[in-house]
């Protein structure tokens, strides 16, 4: 079955014009730069002269139907309160929204950004779409016309990063800032071109059965052979640091929505908000799925919808130290430039607020290598302490931020990436006209590679290495016994290092196809369906228009033979009736890695194109030596010593061995066990560097 013809001719036009490709040729050869002239184009030329007859009474108007509709939302949203389906407090559709549950400031921001995608939609209807039938290029030469509609911030010159990321770059103070939208490699493919989601998903498998039959068609789960469980946790260390997606909420009172019954079946149409985009399968079972909420940077810009990346852009600690002032704050102690730890009160099955973010603590893998990192900040601060006894709480504390977010770039750029993509980066110099914007593709599709590196169990080590036990891999918040126990703590560090993880590829474990975000066994979700409906839902275009933009062969199903095992080739033919509906997550996964590296050719090319311009396009980042708030060629050779290995050996309790690279497997000849004491195998930073 092939796709509507006017799918494909937005594919075409968007790859023919160039409005398809975002970016900067500076960096990226195949992609065009996102503001580049298209006025030779033909039809670029008839779109801009169509608009061009817009009056300022054309927008006031476009403005107040926009505020028309939301107003109208009111009556609806107070009835769904008043008799709506609620969520039962700690069942996985619950865990579920309180992982993507927007803050005051950005629902705020949400539905400034959801008038606009409405005062946008009045606009291209009656300006543009019925002189010119091509709903995607009149949103996005409206995108063109107000591009540089965006808030102006006054900046001062600081020494440290802000929380949210804003003031990184002097000309451009918003790019990287929280509550910003994604970037993107290619447009959004939606309906009107807008936010309207597309006809084709009458071409595609439903979302859950998608998952479901990628799960009953995989078996046989096969480990790693080359790397342990750490390299999966840290992986969703950096997810979590450069990306938060947030859903809606209603917008008269900010309450939760619910989109399916208590027992998952579908509501009645009344009680049905507009923003629910629920999996429903074709018996009637229903998961609830609420659409990822928009962001803008002014209410007079106009375009394509984008959603909300609630987290800063930057690889700079935010799910550690918190998005904004306030929240930081929160998680301070207040003394000596330290971080609050552990909640000894926390109750089993609640969350623990020790963090800037609640994620990290979803998973015991991912939680363990979070609490090290805020050891790690506590203890820096109680060396710089000693060495300057005379700085203040608030100088402690944004020194030692700034030399852990130091940490964390150095072993995600030296250990961490190379492994993942199987190369390192050649560019590194900053470069101010780099926007370091993290891509949709990036944060809601590629990385949950990580997902297949998770084992169902993990086991826990005595010091000799000698498994003592083991617990269920879960994502529905730690045990906090686990991490407030010393012995259990130091138990998980050396799991950490010691377990392999799994290959990357479309074989998952039951507790991600099964039991996400469930308390038991059988009773979570399967996280592939949810990731399909949410790449839908942000209109990320098929995995083969992105090998058509890598410049992979991309015509037929037959191109994908040489590119991902037979068993893989076979699912897709059975899931997908046409090749250019293959969603970007399942192609992506279902690729053979390529050698040297943990994933296939596509997500590697979106994971590589991420982190280089999340390096080169960050004023802060720590090898950047020409910014008067650099750290001194001396301190910068002290931060190179820094490594994953050191990081767990610095903060236990009491593990005293460890191999110098703990992202692969113990290997007796090349990466064998050595005493933590021993900084010639292991190296430390010495922080006497840092004595003013």
């Amino acid at each position: 079955m092939s796709l509507p013809v006017f799918t494909l001719v937005i594919l075409v036009l968007a790859i023919i014009q160039g409005t398809g490709l975002v970016g900067s040729t500076d960096v990226f050869e195949p992609v065009l730069h996102r503001h580049g002239s298209h006025g030779k184009d033909q039809l670029s030329r008839q779109i801009r002269s169509v608009l061009s007859m817009l009056h300022s009474n054309d927008y006031t108007s476009a403005k107040e139907q926009a505020e028309s509709v939301v107003a109208h939302l009111r009556t609806l949203e107070n009835n769904i309160k008043v008799a709506g389906p609620r969520l039962e407090a700690g069942n996985a559709a619950y865990m579920a929204m309180l992982i993507s549950r927007a803050d005051k400031k950005a629902c705020s921001i949400g539905r400034t950004a959801y008038i606009n995608s409405w005062a946008t939609n009045y606009i291209s209807s009656k300006r543009c779409t019925r002189l010119i039938n091509n709903p995607l290029s009149c949103a996005e030469e409206l995108r063109r016309l107000s591009d540089n509609k965006a808030l102006s911030i006054n900046c001062q010159n600081t020494t440290y990063r802000t929380y949210e990321g804003n003031c990184n770059n002097n000309e451009n103070p918003t790019w990287g800032a929280a509550y910003t939208p994604y970037e993107r490699i290619y447009v959004p493919i939606y309906l009107d071109g807008i936010w309207e989601q597309n006809t084709f998903f009458n071409h595609l498998p439903n979302s859950l059965t998608v998952g479901k039959e990628t799960a009953n068609m995989m078996a046989n789960i096969t480990p790693n052979s080359l790397y342990t469980i750490s390299l999966a946790g840290w992986t969703n260390i950096v997810l979590y640091d450069l990306s938060h997606t947030v859903s809606y909420k209603m917008l008269h009172s900010e309450a939760d929505i619910v989109c399916c019954s208590e027992n998952n079946r579908k509501i009645s149409p009344r009680f049905l908000h507009p923003f629910c985009m629920p999996l429903v399968s074709k018996n009637g079972e229903c998961i609830n799925y609420v659409r990822s909420m928009l962001s803008t940077l002014s209410d007079q810009i106009y375009g394509p919808a984008q959603q909300m990346n609630m987290a800063s852009h930057y690889l700079d600690g935010s799910s550690i130290y918190g998005t904004t002032a306030e929240i930081a704050d929160t998680l301070r102690l207040k003394q000596d430039g330290l971080l609050k730890e552990l909640n000894y009160h926390c109750k089993k099955g609640q969350p623990c607020q020790f963090s800037g973010d609640i994620r990290p603590i979803m998973d015991p893998v991912t939680a363990v290598i979070h609490v090290v990192l805020i050891r790690e900040h506590n203890r820096i601060a109680k060396s710089l302490s000693k060495l300057n006894p005379t700085w203040s709480d608030e100088t402690l504390f944004q020194e030692a931020r700034r030399i852990v977010i130091a940490e964390i770039q150095h072993i995600t750029y030296k250990e961490w990436l190379p492994i993942i993509i199987g190369d390192s980066l050649n560019r590194q110099k900053y470069d101010a006209n780099i926007h370091p914007g993290v891509y949709n593709s990036f944060a809601n599709a590629a990385s949950y590679f990580a997902l297949s590196l998770f084992p169902d169990k993990i086991r826990l080590y005595n010091e000799d290495r000698s498994q003592n036990t083991t617990i269920p891999w879960r994502y529905s918040i730690v045990d906090p016994d686990l991490l407030n126990n010393n012995k259990k703590f130091d138990s998980l560090i050396r799991s950490l290092s010691t377990q392999t993880c799994q290959q990357s590829n479309l074989k998952f474990t039951k507790a991600v196809t099964q039991n996400f975000f469930g308390k038991g066994k059988n009773d979570g979700l399967n996280i592939l369906s949810l990731i399909v409906q949410r790449g839908r839902d942000h209109g990320l275009p098929s995995y083969m228009t992105f090998r058509k933009l890598f410049g992979f062969p991309h015509n037929n199903f037959e191109d994908l033979v040489g590119d991902m095992p037979l068993m893989n080739y076979q699912i897709l033919r059975n899931l997908y009736s046409d090749e250019d509906t293959i969603d970007l997550f399942i192609g992506g996964m279902a690729e053979t890695p390529k050698t040297g590296a943990i994933v296939g050719p596509i997500l590697s090319k979106i994971i590589s194109r991420q982190m280089m311009i999340t390096r080169v396009g960050d004023k802060y980042f720590y090898e950047n030596n020409k910014q008067k708030t650099s750290f001194t060629e001396e301190q910068l050779n002290e931060i190179r010593k820094s490594s994953f290995a050191r990081l767990l050996c610095d903060n236990s309790e009491n593990v005293q061995e460890m191999q110098p690279n703990a992202f692969k497997i113990i290997d007796k000849i090349n990466n064998n066990l050595v005493d933590c004491s021993d900084e010639s195998k292991i190296p430390k930073m010495d922080l006497s560097y840092w004595k003013y």
